[in-house]
């Protein structure tokens, strides 16, 4: 399959899920609807084994991620960690560098069909867009041999407005803004990839 540094790819990413935790997550806008595309993400990283990452705002006091994304990560097969932190944005805490850095080298040593130094893909989804994913994204921005990947409709907030404007400054900083359904299809590329019947099967759900 001939490269592209505009597509994703499924063996070059990793799928970081920032703080979908109750106390939060109800009172953003369209809640429900991010939290279902949010579930089919993991679902989607999990039928294409990409690693995944989920990060905990305080869960002393919030809470751990929602019930519901938390069964169906429990039920992932891939490589997937939790990660605790206090630090509104996840590069705040002294090792999450380090734990992005293991998921990166090893897909880089199982990628195929791709350049040596070409970005590792970090597809990002979680809550709200303009503290704790805006505050992660603009860190790993500035982190070497990764591409920032929005998913824009697993990402939300308490006000509509903030959200636009978060996603504007992000995409002003570099990253690139995308969607679930978007990701699906660049991760499966052809109507004869192994996984497109089930991939198409997940976005009917």
């Amino acid at each position: 399959m001939k490269y592209s540094s505009s597509l994703c790819k499924a063996d070059n990413a990793i799928l970081i899920a920032i703080d979908f935790q109750p106390k939060v997550l109800q009172h953003t806008i369209e809640w429900e609807d991010v939290k279902s595309l949010a579930i089919k993400m993991l679902k989607l990283a999990d039928l294409f084994q990409v690693p995944t990452i989920v990060c905990e705002q305080y869960p002393q006091g919030l809470g751990h991620t929602d019930s519901d994304m938390l069964a169906v990560f429990e039920a992932m097969t891939s490589d997937k960690a939790v990660f605790p932190k206090l630090s509104f944005g996840s590069c705040g805490e002294n090792n999450f560098l380090a734990l992005l850095s293991e998921k990166a080298s090893m897909i880089k040593k199982n990628r195929k069909d791709l350049p040596e130094d070409a970005p590792v893909d970090l597809i990002i989804m979680g809550i709200e867009s303009h503290i704790c994913v805006l505050q992660t994204s603009l860190e790993l921005l500035q982190v070497k041999g990764y591409r920032l990947v929005l998913a824009d409709d697993c990402i939300t907030g308490r006000s509509i407005r903030r959200h636009h404007l978060a996603m504007s400054r992000l995409q002003q900083e570099g990253a690139t803004i995308s969607n679930f359904e978007s990701i699906a299809f660049e991760w499966t590329r052809r109507k004869d990839h192994a996984n497109f019947k089930k991939m198409s099967q997940l976005i009917r759900e």
